[in-house]
């Protein structure tokens, strides 16, 4: 039996796995990055197809069961040596903060275990959800380039004025790090190489959001409409942040 929460969170899934979030914004959107940020709402929830939002949100939601599922184990083994360490003191005094210790580590792996089961249910209900209208389609294919160009000239400028900025702070932290290496670096540094490729793609191939909703039919450019250009930027840049992780682990 579910509970009302794991209902409505599931309800709440669905709903954003058949219609997605922020579909048709063509403004930057920054509320739903804040929100994805904050956990209000889950990781995909913005992506242009049912079938990426439905693969992303059951990414997260397995590894929110691997997360309890962890938390649960290590509870449930720190019970069992807190309940052994106060057997073993009878009839000592201190026995009772071991006994003090070994209920609150089993009180977390019960939570623990109830969070994981419940996510376990809203797995499963997520996995056999069918898909009930048609992703967005092609609503106007280019026929007049030049009209195109034209017409989405205002909003292909301000990407590249974001690509700038983005080079010029990722390649900036990126060329600090290489003459002055720090002695712990941030996690969030390992971003840079993928941004400046990115940044590097968007130059050449700016993606407006308005054109992409009046040629798509939705604001988040579906990859497989991605230049083959700006593909190739998002690979590189991927492959070279792994690569940066990778050598820092093993230098450090």
């Amino acid at each position: 039996m579910k509970s009302s929460d794991t209902q409505q969170h599931i309800a709440t899934l669905e709903q954003i796995i058949q219609f997605g979030v922020g579909q048709d914004r063509t403004d930057g959107s920054f509320d739903i990055f804040i929100d994805k940020l904050s956990g209000k709402l889950p990781l995909g929830a913005d992506a242009p197809t049912f079938e990426s939002r439905k693969r992303i949100i059951c990414l997260g939601l397995r590894s929110k069961i691997a997360q309890f599922s962890t938390i649960t184990f290590l509870c449930g083994f720190l019970t069992l040596i807190s309940a052994l360490m106060a057997w073993a003191l009878i009839p000592d005094l201190t026995l009772f903060i071991y006994a003090l210790v070994s209920l609150m580590f089993a009180w977390g792996c019960i939570a623990a275990y109830r969070q994981s089961k419940n996510y376990y249910q809203i797995l499963n209900a997520v996995k056999i959800l069918q898909q009930i209208q048609p992703d967005p389609a092609v609503f106007h294919p280019v026929i007049d380039q030049y009209a195109l160009d034209a017409q989405f000239f205002k909003s292909r400028q301000q990407t590249r004025v974001i690509a700038c900025v983005i080079v010029l702070i990722s390649g900036g932290c990126l060329f600090s790090i290489y003459q002055n290496p720090p002695e712990v670096l941030f996690q969030i540094s390992f971003i840079l190489p993928f941004m400046l490729m990115l940044g590097i793609g968007l130059l050449f191939h700016p993606i407006s959001r308005k054109e992409s909703l009046y040629l798509y039919g939705t604001a988040q450019l579906p990859w497989k409409h991605f230049p083959v250009f700006l593909k190739l930027c998002c690979i590189l840049g991927g492959i070279l942040s792994i690569t940066m992780m990778i050598g820092y682990e093993f230098l450090s």
